[in-house]
C-alpha cells in the first residue's frame, strides 16, 4: 500500500500491516485531518499530446499567432485552448494554536 508522508511516498510492508490488523490503531495522519474538508482529485491529464517541429524560425511564429499563444525556442510545452494557470505557491493552512482552529490564508 503507497502512503504519503511530507513529500516521501513508502509502502506499508506486509509485515507491519498484519501488525496493525485486529487493533484499533490510529493512522499517524488522522489527529491532524480533523475537521478537514474532503479533497477530492480531478483527472487533469490531458485527452491527447502530440509534438510538433519547425523547419524554421518564422514557421514557429506563424503557428504562435494561429494558436494565439506565445511559443518560442524553450517552450516545452502548451495546453490548447490557453489553460488558465493558476498560482498556488502563495496559498497555505495555518493553525491558530491558542483557539486550535484552521484558516486559510
Amino acid at each position: 500500500m503507497l502512503r504519503h508522508r511530507g513529500l516521501f511516498c513508502f509502502r506499508e510492508n506486509s509485515m507491519e500491516k498484519k501488525e496493525k490488523k485486529g487493533f484499533n490503531i490510529p493512522e499517524w495522519w488522522e489527529e491532524e485531518w480533523q475537521g478537514m474538508p474532503e479533497f477530492v482529485q480531478e483527472d487533469q491529464t490531458p485527452y491527447s499530446s502530440i509534438m510538433v517541429h519547425f523547419e524554421s524560425k518564422e514557421d514557429m511564429e506563424e503557428f504562435s499567432k494561429l494558436i494565439e499563444q506565445k511559443v518560442s525556442k524553450t517552450t516545452k510545452s502548451i495546453w490548447y485552448p490557453k489553460a488558465e494557470i493558476k498560482v498556488i505557491k502563495d496559498k497555505y493552512y495555518v493553525i491558530d494554536r491558542y483557539n486550535k482552529k484552521r484558516r486559510r490564508d
